[in-house]
């Protein structure tokens, strides 16, 4: 497993940035061969058994998708995903003391072509 944060457009392409490293376990994996499959989950609650632990059930969504992944070097892409980040994980209040992203040479960003979407959810059990 390796973990990465990730932007969904809505559409078929799906963008992940693995942080500024250019040699690892997912670049060697993509070298190889850049067909993926990455899988997202919210845990919810967890429903206790009525008499035994193991009658217990998770609540949860997952998603998992199949895709081709290719690297992004383009400025302004890498530019959207960063302010598209913090959108979704940021604070609005938040002020910095400069604008823009100095260290863009070094950010590593993949899109994936969504292929395959699959989903799960589970309302867990009310015993």
């Amino acid at each position: 497993m390796i973990p990465f944060v990730y932007v969904y457009e809505g559409n078929n392409k799906l963008y992940l940035h693995i942080g500024n490293i250019r040699e690892s376990h997912f670049w060697s994996n993509i070298k190889q061969n850049p067909k993926i499959s990455i899988e997202v989950s919210e845990m919810g609650d967890l429903h206790p058994g009525k008499k035994y632990a193991c009658q217990s059930a998770l609540v949860y969504q997952s998603v998992v998708l199949f895709g081709q992944v290719v690297r992004i070097e383009e400025e302004s892409k890498k530019e959207w995903f960063f302010d598209a980040l913090l959108e979704k994980y940021g604070n609005p209040e938040w002020t910095f003391e400069k604008k823009g992203y100095p260290i863009m040479p070094k950010i590593e960003l993949f899109e994936v072509q969504i292929e395959k979407l699959t989903g799960k959810i589970n309302h867990g059990m009310y015993h």
